[in-house]
């Protein structure tokens, strides 16, 4: 049996498990698929807590809010705190004593909640993986996993700490004063007064007293270190503790023996949310375009942030919603020749090109500081709409993975402007999973051009086939291929991200969507994406 189908297996059993007609063959099923199986359980795991918080939703933890009925590729589930260690129990319960000897979480039988040991300060355009993806200021948060996917979030744990999240960010609320980051970036401060903060990565446990300092965790990567002011120690397995000072950063990999120095970057987290007026809203959109034609480059485009040169017969414009309509505006262009993928735009923007994220540091948030993203999935052989997912998402939403979901062909293409070498850079992700990442990858050519009333710019790409994965099989004439366009602006600092716009999407999905919250999830689905129509390529004239 291949792996895919094992997982396909261990999600039906599952199922069937919460759904309370589990046979006692299929508990012996269950168990020999669990027993010694670490990433098994975890899945496992994850699934009977998603359950288990729902029954607590269902029977009153959601008091106040009527149950939700939804197609399940578009609802939002949550994960209730606390419950692990019940699932942990399952998982003993069924190697011991089979199906009848298992407690069933069920909205006759809940499972107490979690206590609350955190209250959410402020946020700022925040989207939370949960059934309540709009939690309101002042909010109780209980111990247990929150996911912030987009936005900003300030968290005051009730030890005293203030804790800074940066989406994407997933972690864990243990007590009032010890956290989990299992992945993103946040900034803690404990005064003199708190109890200190514990936070633990996946490398290290951090201890804070009177400390102000960001963490960065990557799950397949280096964990990072950064002091703003006070001092923190750093316990890591096998090595003396590291004391971290004000003005001090260091990378922390297990492939080093030792955490190694780098660079200390004043903007590389984001300390403080400011105020924001009462009512105040973001750069959006409406979502009005379904399709983008991908016409034939003429020859000897120049890419010099000038696209006179460009055959514009396939542009498209969009703006945001008044009072923003003015200052925040794109016009898109996509270009194809048998060498690869040509992209231009002009953007309308009040800071231009001001992005402060360092490609070799900060690629992945890097659009927050102003950026032009296109997602694009050049897999021929599957028709538009594309059924691919994050898993992550899948597993929430109770779904098998989907046969897409991982394909390498499908790209998020970020390009920004490094202000501090006036670099044109390019950010690739593969993927729905994010599976891989270059960062300036070898190939591809950029050039950006400020307008003259400095108040919008110019950029131009152009990418290589192989770098998009699709060498031995380019796009041809009359493809329809998934597309998306996202256009984000930033602040005049360059570093904290303001608004978007969202275009090219499908209008079976986009129908009456009007809030950033309920369009904003184009990275986690791609059935949202539009189309991008590839034309005949250039041979005389202008097509």
């Amino acid at each position: 049996m291949s792996q895919s189908d094992e997982r396909r297996e261990l999600l039906e059993l599952a199922d069937a498990y919460c759904a309370d007609r589990l046979t006692d063959e299929q508990a012996r099923r269950l168990g020999a698929l669990l027993r010694g199986e670490s990433e098994r359980q975890r899945l496992f795991l994850a699934y009977v807590e998603v359950h288990a918080g729902l029954c607590w939703g269902l029977r009153g933890g959601g008091a106040g809010r009527p149950a939700r009925r939804r197609a399940a590729g578009r609802r939002w589930l949550v994960g209730v705190g606390g419950v692990a260690a019940f699932a942990a129990g399952l998982l003993l319960a069924l190697w011991l004593g089979g199906a009848g000897s298992v407690p069933k979480p069920s909205p006759s039988n809940p499972l107490h909640p979690p206590a609350s040991v955190a209250t959410l300060r402020q946020s700022e355009q925040a989207l939370w993986i949960g059934e309540a993806p709009d939690l309101p200021t002042g909010a109780r948060l209980p111990s247990g996993p929150i996911e912030l996917v987009a936005g900003l979030a300030e968290v005051e744990l009730d030890g005293g700490a203030v804790v800074v999240l940066e989406a994407p960010v997933r972690v864990e609320l243990r007590t009032g004063s010890d956290i989990v980051l299992r992945s993103g970036r946040l900034v803690s401060r404990a005064p003199t007064r708190a109890a200190g903060l514990s936070v633990e990565a996946a490398q290290a446990r951090i201890l804070d007293h009177d400390a102000e300092l960001g963490v960065a965790a990557d799950p397949s990567g280096p964990l990072l270190i950064q002091v703003y002011q006070g001092r923190a120690r750093a316990r890591l397995p096998n090595v003396e503790p590291v004391e971290v000072r004000a003005g001090e950063s260091f990378r922390i990999d297990e492939l080093e023996p030792q955490p190694v120095p780098v660079p200390f970057e004043e903007r590389r987290f984001v300390r403080r949310l400011e105020p924001r007026p009462t009512g105040r809203q973001l750069p959006l959109n409406r979502p009005a375009i379904d399709e983008v034609r991908v016409v034939p480059a003429p020859p000897g485009v120049r890419l010099d942030g000038d696209l006179s040169d460009w055959n514009r017969a396939g542009l498209f414009s969009a703006r945001a919603t008044p009072p923003w309509d003015h200052d925040y505006q794109i016009v898109g262009m996509m270009m194809h020749d048998a060498a690869g993928l040509y992209l231009g735009a002009h953007v309308r923007d009040p800071f231009p090109m001001r992005n402060v994220l360092d490609p070799e540091t900060d690629a992945n948030i890097a659009w927050r500081g102003g950026s032009v993203q296109v997602r694009l999935a050049v897999v021929r052989q599957q028709p538009w709409p594309l059924d691919a997912y994050r898993p992550r998402l899948r597993t929430l939403l109770r779904q098998l993975p989907g046969p897409w979901d991982d394909d390498p062909r499908i790209v998020h293409l970020n390009m920004w402007h490094f202000a501090p070498l006036a670099q044109a850079c390019l950010y690739v992700e593969r993927g729905m999973d994010f599976q891989s990442a270059d960062v300036n990858p070898p190939g591809y050519r950029g050039a950006f051009q400020r307008d003259a009333d400095g108040r919008g710019y110019t950029l131009e790409y152009f990418l290589p086939w192989p770098l998009l994965a699709a060498g031995e099989d380019p796009p041809q004439a009359g493809d329809q291929l998934a597309c998306c366009w996202v256009v984000h602006w930033s602040d005049a600092a360059g570093r904290n991200w303001q608004g978007h716009l969202i275009e090219v999407c499908n209008p079976l999905e986009f129908d009456n969507v009007a809030t950033f919250r309920q369009h904003g999830s184009t990275f986690l689905r791609a059935d949202l994406w539009g189309r991008a129509v590839f034309l005949p390529r250039w041979r005389s004239g202008i097509p």
